[in-house]
């Protein structure tokens, strides 16, 4: 019972700790806790956890800070000379396009491609194999992301040109982290083929 008793209030204190810190939201709408401190200068500094080491980011990576206490600490200003045009309130709808970029869209076909492209670029050797795979995922950080394979959670957002502005960054982002998945896979099970299998397979002729 003791024991039982210990965990539950260990819980408890841990999920308090947790609770209570702060929270940094990424320009990408991303989020992380931590507990803020200040801003100077270029960066925001803050720490990992009471009594940790103090950390620092440049501000243009950080958007807002959401305090414990209930208030937010806006990072980002709109300021045309430092080439923030954009307002508060359409930077939220393209990160919003972000996260549901991450969340729904599913570049399936760039994975497959690159699985492909890793695969046959495996015959050219180790240190030649890694070339075609960087063309192919720095056309893709070139182009624009299709519309028409957006799959979002409302239909109206379609109608929001600062969510679909988000979505596309977030789709394109998406697009070549799976392209750049694939083609490791890819370059992996080409060397496993060429340089195992067939090997094997022509030595049993």
């Amino acid at each position: 019972m003791k024991k039982i008793a210990l965990m539950l209030l260990t819980m408890f204190a841990f999920a308090k700790i947790s609770i209570a810190q702060d929270v940094m939201q990424y320009m990408n709408g991303k989020e992380k806790k931590v507990i803020y401190e200040a801003q100077a200068g270029d960066y925001v500094y803050y720490f990992k956890k009471e009594g940790g080491k103090k950390h620092k980011i440049d501000k243009e990576e950080v958007f807002r800070i959401f305090r414990k206490g209930g208030d937010t600490v806006y990072v980002y200003v709109q300021d045309s000379l430092m080439e923030n045009e954009y307002s508060v309130n359409e930077i939220e709808r393209m990160m919003n396009g972000q996260k549901e970029a991450r969340k729904y869209y599913k570049p399936y076909l760039n994975l497959a491609t690159g699985f492909c492209v890793g695969g046959v670029s495996a015959y050219a050797g180790l240190f030649w194999s890694f070339l075609p795979p960087a063309i192919y995922t720095t056309v893709l950080g070139v182009r624009e992301a299709n519309s028409a394979y957006f799959v979002v959670s409302d239909d109206s957002l379609y109608d929001d040109e600062f969510f679909l502005e988000g979505y596309e960054i977030g789709a394109r982002a998406k697009k070549i982290k799976y392209a750049m998945i694939g083609s490791v896979a890819g370059i992996a099970a080409g060397f496993a083929v060429f340089n195992m299998i067939i090997p094997k397979v022509d030595a049993l002729k």
